[in-house]
């Protein structure tokens, strides 16, 4: 499982990087459609795939950990001179709202899990 997401996170940082620097891999053959199919395929799989007693668990990991990824590449991706093509940066009040909304998610599994938590003791 843990390839699987590793080779999510690899698609979503080589969109990434392709949406902030376009001039940068115009050599490259890999179209923008074939990588968000892939993606696409790849949700399927883990959705398919997935216990579905653990997955409450791995919902609340999953949404912590895609949320900070991809913060921190839309700020390295900025840091180092890129600009988006598509309006992903820290200054379109968009993303915040999407981070905001991510956020209070992972507060509400978070307390529901702890509410379980402590139903179970």
């Amino acid at each position: 499982m843990r390839g699987i997401v590793l080779l999510l996170m690899l698609g979503f940082t080589f969109l990434m990087f392709n949406d902030f620097f376009p001039e940068t891999l115009p050599g490259l053959k890999v179209s923008k459609w074939i990588v968000l199919l892939l993606i696409l395929v790849i949700f399927t799989c883990i959705s398919v795939l997935a216990d579905k007693e653990q997955e409450e668990r791995r919902t609340f990991k999953w949404t912590l950990f895609s949320s900070l990824y991809l913060l921190f590449v839309v700020i390295g991706m900025s840091v180092f001179g890129g600009h988006s093509t598509s309006g992903i940066s820290l200054d379109n009040p968009i993303v915040w709202v999407l981070l905001l909304v991510s956020l209070f998610q992972i507060s509400i599994q978070l307390k529901r899990r702890n509410s379980k938590k402590s139903q179970e003791l």
